[in-house]
């Protein structure tokens, strides 16, 4: 019969989870939109989006920990929210903790079915979607997306390989991409213990190396404090 005859071949297969996964985006940004809804009834929405990135070590105390804990406060005093990849350390945990302290909304991004820390007023799992299982490749793609879709960047400069694609990734937008090259993003690398870890110098040899193209220079700059680094983004 009809049903019997239907092609369930592998490769048939194989495109119909094609077309599956193309679906992926459009599910995450609903569950965004059921957030924003939340948020419109609380007379809190739209807001503008500031997204910190980080090392996922540190605790309170760590003067970088402690630096974006004061970002995160700073930016919902602001009225902005702060998206982070939702899970621990100074990069993500402190920004959303910081904002909580004032009340704010902290959105975590968060990925291979890890839970997010306890001061994300809003996850969205880029690991979850019905009926479709997500590579991690994809879900690490998809959570780097969601992110760069902020308004302004805020990295602290103790990250590894993560924090670096990253930090590239925001070069390239603001450098390649029509969208960004007509809304310039602003971003800085905060470094409280300046001269050690990421400043001035390595963006001179990435620069060198043709990697910090010099046109995106002015868009981006090193901040020694929480408030500086707030003030730059949020101009």
């Amino acid at each position: 019969m009809a049903l019997c005859a239907f092609d369930w071949s592998a490769t048939w297969v194989e495109n119909f989870h094609e077309q599956l996964t193309l679906t992926t985006y459009w599910c995450i940004t609903n569950t965004e939109i059921v957030s924003h809804l939340n948020l419109k009834k609380k007379g809190r929405w739209p807001l503008k989006t500031i997204a910190c990135f980080g090392s996922g070590s540190g605790a309170p105390g760590d003067a970088m920990y402690d630096a974006m804990l004061e970002v995160g406060r700073l930016l919902a005093t602001l009225g902005y929210r702060v998206a982070t990849g939702g899970f621990g350390g100074s990069g993500m945990e402190a920004p959303a903790r910081g904002a909580r302290v004032v009340g704010g909304t902290a959105i975590g991004y968060t990925m291979l079915g890890k839970k997010p820390n306890a001061f994300i007023t809003a996850e969205v799992d880029c690991s979850r979607i019905p009926y479709l299982t997500i590579p991690p490749e994809m879900q690490y793609g998809i959570r780097l997306g969601r992110l760069l879709e902020a308004d302004g960047f805020i990295i602290a400069a103790n990250g590894g390989p993560g924090t670096m694609v990253e930090l590239l990734a925001i070069i390239n937008l603001n450098y390649k991409f029509p969208a960004w090259k007509a809304n310039p993003k602003r971003f800085t690398l905060l470094n409280p213990s300046y001269g050690v870890g990421w400043d001035a110098k390595m963006g001179d040899q990435l620069s060198e190396l043709g990697v910090f193209p010099r046109e995106i220079l002015p868009l981006y700059i090193i901040s020694r404090t929480p408030q500086e680094a707030v003030d730059w983004v949020c101009q």
